[in-house]
């Protein structure tokens, strides 16, 4: 149990793992200003009593980046200390598997999602070379053991599964972008597999009824609820567009419900498909090399969904993209969908290549840009950026440039907190043993308290996420 900064109530009790903070209102009206700012994705609700004039704010916790002080005062006015306790694992645990080999691209994607963690190792030989494989890990009390080993029934030589993964409670997606269906070349396919117990089992393969060679289906997955995004790359060269397709699951049939075409605008170079994400109602779909705003400076797509269709997707660049910022290399929605962290590795905050990432907020169905975010820290070619991942109120940032140590491109990470009304940096990550050219952070996923992120030279590792106070050995 360790005292943290939180912000003030009159009163404060825990319902299943939602914070009540009761105070005082006048009336309803006044009581959903108080949830209102207290951000969107802090407060999920209201409840108030005409008679006592208690206003309940349902939220999650918000904590500062400040530490109590002595006696247990906080230094920042309606913030007062209490006593919380840490659900992370409190120190970075390595991953590993005895089965893999050196050229396996072990992390070349991962997921979490609770206490379960999902790496994905395209080059695996298991099934002909360079056919692919995803490995399951699941927590045991402060360390993670491997749950299992995935394959594709049909697995095939330079199918490249697990190129993408991603899981969603009991389920996992993984692209296999290469895999030749029916004999036409690179059209790519997805597998989804489910958990029964611990027995993790293929469930469906899925591929589009209008597959073509060079499509690349797969190349970019993402599972929210019962709704799997898939990104089909294309290939520019050989005159293949890129598309999204959407699958819905009911009991255990999955079903393709609509096709989302690429962005007309989009030229031969725009890398549509660098990075998606989705919620509910959102999705997101990078295009790191857009020549919005200057050669290779970036954008992001956005498509919504009005509870009928699927709009035209918008553009979304940040106020300051410049060429070469390569806006868009990464992104990750929120939960709620109502926030959104892009990435843009090359963006010069504090010199060529220092990167910076840009949070936006939806308000009125439209996307606005609240917050830049950098590490004081940052130096040319850091690449900060080059991965996001957001949780609730807590981000993790990729700088797989950064010389941590001193020692060139071994690459750390930062793990930012949605303090009130902005966000700030928390602490730095990074191995104990910096490795030149690992490039640790180059991939990034978050959930809770806990956030993963893997380096180029096929590592991964599980840190605790959560704030320094609540697990003081996060802190580098």
């Amino acid at each position: 149990m360790n005292t943290v900064c939180r912000l003030s109530a009159d009163d404060v009790s825990v319902d299943g793992d939602k914070t009540v903070n009761a105070t005082n209102a006048s009336n309803l009206e006044e009581c959903k200003q108080k949830c209102e700012q207290l951000g969107e994705d802090n407060c999920t609700g209201v409840e108030y009593n005409h008679k006592s004039h208690r206003c309940e704010l349902w939220t999650r916790p918000i904590l500062s980046h400040r530490s109590c002080l002595t006696g247990h005062d906080c230094p920042e006015a309606n913030f007062s200390c209490h006593t919380m306790q840490c659900k992370a694992i409190d120190h970075p645990v390595r991953l590993q598997t005895s089965e893999r080999s050196f050229h396996d691209s072990f992390g070349r994607s991962i997921s979490i999602s609770g206490d379960t963690v999902v790496v994905g190792a395209p080059g695996d030989n298991d099934r002909g070379d360079d056919s692919g494989a995803a490995y399951v890990f699941v927590r045991k009390a402060n360390t993670f053991a491997e749950q299992a080993k995935l394959t594709a029934d049909d697995g095939f030589r330079n199918s490249f599964f697990g190129n993408s993964v991603s899981i969603a409670g009991t389920r996992i997606l993984v692209g296999a972008y290469r895999d030749g269906l029916n004999g036409k070349k690179d059209s790519g396919s997805a597998y989804v597999f489910r958990r029964d117990l611990d027995v993790w089992e293929q469930e469906a393969k899925l591929s589009p009824e209008d597959a073509v060679e060079n499509a690349r289906f797969g190349s970019r997955v993402s599972l929210f609820g019962d709704l799997a995004v898939i990104m089909s790359a294309g290939n520019a060269a050989k005159n293949v567009s890129a598309a999204i397709y959407l699958f819905h699951v009911k009991g255990r049939s999955w079903v393709l419900k609509a096709k989302l075409a690429s962005p007309k605008t989009l030229t031969n170079t725009s890398k549509f498909g660098s990075s998606l994400s989705q919620s509910a109602d959102t999705i997101m779909i990078g295009a790191e090399e857009d020549d919005v705003n200057g050669k290779a400076s970036g954008a992001v797509y956005v498509y919504s969904f009005n509870g009928t269709n699927w709009s035209q997707p918008i553009r979304l660049v940040a106020n300051d993209t410049a060429a070469g910022d390569h806006f868009g290399c990464s992104v990750s929605l929120s939960e709620s969908g109502k926030t959104c962290i892009v990435g843009a590795y090359g963006h010069r905050t504090k010199g060529k290549g220092s990167g910076a990432a840009y949070v936006f907020k939806r308000q009125e169905g439209r996307w606005v840009q609240q917050q830049q975010l950098a590490s004081e820290d940052l130096d040319a070619d850091d690449g900060f950026g080059k991965s996001v991942s957001t949780s609730d109120s807590i981000a993790a940032i990729g700088a797989f440039g950064d010389e941590h140590g001193g020692v060139d491109r071994s690459g750390s990470a930062f793990i930012f907190i949605y303090a009130g009304r902005k966000w700030v940096q928390q602490t730095r990550l990074a191995p104990e043993q910096a490795k030149a050219g690992a490039e640790f952070g180059s991939v990034a996923s978050i959930s809770g308290h806990m956030a993963t992120f893997s380096t180029s030279a096929e590592q991964v590792f599980v840190f605790p996420a959560y704030l320094t106070q609540v697990c003081p050995s996060t802190q580098r």
